[in-house]
């Protein structure tokens, strides 16, 4: 039962990385630079991962170690692509040129 929670938390974490990733660029480092769209984005994700694994115990252990493992990828996704706050970008370990972000 803890395996299954802990590989269906891994794979939407990594579903959620896969999502902000296909962003386009400066939605994405805008996104990541933003706490108020980050939050949007955790709860829209919990609210999901609970919706789809309504009904049982280990689906709601799921749901909520997703959501958890969902507060771990928006900092990695800011450390990997970077962020743009208050009109000044961050570069992360990938970098863009200022005339791909601005």
């Amino acid at each position: 039962m803890v395996e299954t929670v802990l590989i269906f938390a891994a794979l939407s974490a990594a579903f959620e990385l896969v999502l902000v990733a296909k962003l386009p660029l400066r939605a994405r480092l805008r996104l990541l630079g933003s706490p108020r769209l980050t939050i949007c984005v955790h709860m829209f994700f919990i609210v999901c991962n609970l919706v789809i694994h309504f009904g049982t115990v280990t689906g709601s252990m799921t749901a909520i170690v997703a959501g958890l493992t969902s507060f771990l990828v928006m900092p990695l996704a800011k450390r990997v692509f970077g962020y743009i706050c208050n009109k000044h970008y961050y570069p992360g370990i990938k970098r863009y040129s200022l005339m791909e972000v601005m």
